[in-house]
């Protein structure tokens, strides 16, 4: 895949998510999730923005029970 504004701006925004996640942790973003794959999936379009939220967000909760 070429590297367009879509793909840029889909860029941009997992960052901005990652960074919004690591505040509401109280830190920095685990390893892991950054390195999900969900996050080229969705930047390829192999999966939608829903569903892309989805696994970030079962990932979070998935890591939060863990801490418990």
């Amino acid at each position: 895949m070429s590297i367009t504004e879509e793909t840029i701006r889909r860029r941009k925004e997992i960052n901005t998510d990652l960074n919004i996640i690591g505040a509401g942790m109280g830190g920095e973003v685990h390893k892991e999730l950054k390195e999900l794959l969900a996050h080229e999936l969705w930047i390829n379009g192999k999966i939608s923005h829903n569903e892309y939220i989805n696994l970030i967000h079962n990932y979070v909760e998935s890591f939060r029970k863990e801490k418990q």
